[in-house]
């Protein structure tokens, strides 16, 4: 990643779950997701190139990456998810 394109650490909360997640660029919104057996550095080679055209959010699931020490549950995550993209406004 370029130097000029370091993302911005926030959080978010939704109920008692805490999502940590990276925000760059500008422009049209795109998230992105990592696997169940990673965490947000897997995009850290792509999130840089993607921000000279989007808004690009990088998300660390729960229990993963900077949202460690939370539970995991499979299917709650895409609600989730959900949740955390409605709070933030997309």
């Amino acid at each position: 990643m370029r130097p000029d394109r370091r993302p911005e650490w926030r959080h978010a909360r939704i109920g008692s779950a805490e999502i940590a997640y990276q925000m760059l660029g500008a422009g049209p919104a795109l998230v992105l997701l990592h696997g169940v057996s990673g965490s947000s550095r897997w995009w850290r080679y792509n999130a840089g190139p993607l921000a000279e055209r989007f808004q690009v959010h990088v998300i660390d699931l729960i229990g993963f990456g900077a949202s460690r020490g939370q539970r995991f549950v499979l299917r709650e995550a895409a609600a989730l998810v959900g949740a955390w993209m409605q709070q933030i406004g997309l």
